[in-house]
């Protein structure tokens, strides 16, 4: 059944979402707009039916990991004989197939095509970067620094293009791999001041953080955990600087997000803080602590605040 405004009971919310991205409307305004809509017509507040069930999405990411993948072993095995212009007509195969079949399931607006969209959609930023790579790599650059660079560069501002802030968690992590390939080619080209990479890669990865925790970049958890990971790897190119401020940093961005991730309850986001914690930890232990006797005593200390932490809280729980 169609709405008042003549669409799929998911024209509302979609449109909502981009509004509210847009900045046309704020949380409250859209709450209102939705209130009204759905009492002038309750369709609007019924669950549309899925264009994809459940095992035909299953299928399709199957599916085009096993023709990916397929296709890589065959053309692999004869990669070298194939011209530069037949090279570059696969590329260009794969952004117009890619891209085209992303952009035809998008008008669907429904959950499930998005979701197969962003993953066809991801096909056709790989053959951009094939492309860019091929092309760079004709021209025989000076450094071999520039062919990430372009590559990198090339799927940032495509994926950019594609993403618009709008709730395609496949695009902004392209996006944000093209920007880590590109920042390391970066710093990787400016030789000596290689830790001014990591100063862009952290704040950077910070703002990202921040406009994911405030809900100014769609979608935020893919903003907010990209943008940790970005900063935590990030801090790590400061060792150039100096060998324990890298460790450093990174031990304290992850413990920060370990904070906020148990604050906020995100679970998978704990997970990979405590990963990025523990790593951290390893790296600043072996720059840091070289006999076995001062290592031994940090790990005696990390053991001794579970302990505390945990007899407080068994103390403070009801029988």
């Amino acid at each position: 059944m169609t709405g008042v405004l003549g669409r799929d009971p998911t024209w509302l919310d979609r449109h909502l979402d981009e509004w509210v991205a847009a900045g046309l409307v704020d949380d409250d305004q859209r709450h209102a707009i939705e209130d009204y809509e759905c009492e002038r017509d309750p369709a609007l507040d019924e669950v549309a039916p899925r264009r994809l069930s459940i095992g035909a999405e299953v299928a399709a990411y199957i599916g085009g990991v096993l023709a990916l993948t397929g296709g890589v072993a065959a053309v692999g095995e004869s990669w070298e004989d194939w011209t530069f212009a037949a090279r570059l007509a696969l590329a260009g195969a794969l952004v117009v197939v890619g891209l085209g079949i992303g952009q035809w399931l998008f008008r669907f607006g429904e959950a499930g095509t998005d979701r197969v969209a962003g993953f066809v959609m991801t096909l056709g930023v790989g053959g951009v970067a094939l492309a860019a790579g091929l092309i760079v790599d004709e021209v025989r650059p000076r450094s071999g620094a520039w062919i990430p660079w372009w590559v990198g560069s090339t799927v940032l501002v495509v994926s950019l293009l594609l993403w618009r802030n709008r709730n395609r968690p496949m695009q902004l992590v392209t996006a944000i791999v093209g920007f880590g390939f590109a920042g390391i080619a970066t710093a990787d080209l400016m030789g000596e001041r290689f830790w001014i990479g990591g100063v862009v890669f952290v704040a950077a990865g910070a703002g990202l953080a921040m406009l994911g925790h405030f809900e100014l970049a769609n979608p935020p958890l893919i903003a907010l955990t990209g943008g940790g990971v970005g900063a935590f790897l990030g801090s790590f190119m400061l060792a150039d600087l100096n060998e324990h401020l890298g460790p450093t940093v990174a031990l304290a961005i992850a413990l920060v997000f370990v904070l906020y991730a148990v604050r906020a309850d995100l679970v998978a986001l704990l997970v990979l803080a405590i990963g990025g914690a523990t790593i951290a930890s390893g790296a600043l232990l072996a720059t840091t602590f070289e006999s076995t006797v001062s290592a031994l005593g940090v790990a005696l200390i990390g053991l001794a605040l579970v302990v505390v932490v945990l007899s407080r809280s068994v103390r403070r729980t009801p029988a």
